[in-house]
């Protein structure tokens, strides 16, 4: 019998996102607020309110990403209506091949271990998309060209944990942009919200990067995938075609 997942506390979790995302869309219609009174309570002229009107409008779109944000993990604790049995190996090699020219452009690149015997899980096939969507859209904004990304596949009689981790070109510290780091967290956070959501277990080490997802496998389900394989691409291309 294969080792037990831990479950990640999925109300704690989600609570805590949803109170940062609420603090987050404070912020944003505070501004509005004191600039549509400053407007009120002081003679304006056209120049002047339509620099009001800007800022307004640019605090709106803050608070409308916020509101996005926190929607979809909401939507995320919900039970997805196409949960299926599935091959991991199968949804990640899609998921790849759809990202492939946009990781190309970053000159990004990946290598797949995919080890033991893999069997079934049940999970959405949408979602399972949208987890490696996600996940590998904050590792192109966490990385530099160059850089190397490692997706370990290990199947156990139990489970099967997902290991993603970086192996960076050059030895200096990177130090992604501030930008780059927030689009990265807010992906980071929908994945994790996925895969809480689907009773499975989310791991995340930021410097350096590491991911592990623990996703808990069918018994009754076997496939015939034994021994190891192994395969280094150069290229998302080459990974996308590399061996299942």
């Amino acid at each position: 019998m294969g080792p037990k997942t831990k479950k990640s506390p999925l109300p704690e979790t989600f609570l805590k996102s949803l109170a940062d995302s609420l603090h987050q869309m404070a912020q944003p219609l505070s501004i509005i607020q004191a600039s549509m009174e400053l407007a009120l309570l002081r003679k304006t002229t056209g120049e002047q309110f339509g620099e009001v009107a800007q800022n307004v409008l640019d605090q709106v779109a803050r608070a409308v990403e916020t509101l996005r944000f926190t929607s979809q993990m909401a939507r995320y604790q919900q039970p997805a209506s196409d949960e299926a049995n599935l091959l991991l190996s199968d949804v990640l090699h899609a998921a790849v091949e759809d990202l492939s020219r946009t990781l190309s452009t970053a000159q990004i690149k990946l290598a797949l271990d995919h080890s033991g015997r893999e069997r079934e899980i049940k999970f959405s096939r949408t979602r399972l998309r949208q987890l490696f969507f996600y996940i590998l859209q904050a590792v192109q904004h966490l990385s530099q060209p160059g850089d190397m990304i490692h997706i370990g596949l290990q199947a156990h009689a139990g489970n099967i944990k997902l290991r993603i981790f970086q192996s960076p070109e050059h030895k200096t510290t990177n130090v992604p942009k501030a930008s780059d780091e927030s689009f990265a967290t807010r992906s980071l956070a929908l994945a994790e919200a996925i895969v809480v959501g689907a009773g499975a277990e989310f791991q995340l080490n930021l410097n350096p990067l590491l991911i592990v997802v623990d996703f808990p496998v069918r018994r009754q389900s076997k496939h015939p995938v034994t021994g190891k394989n192994r395969f280094d691409g150069t290229t998302p291309a080459q990974f996308a075609a590399g061996p299942h």
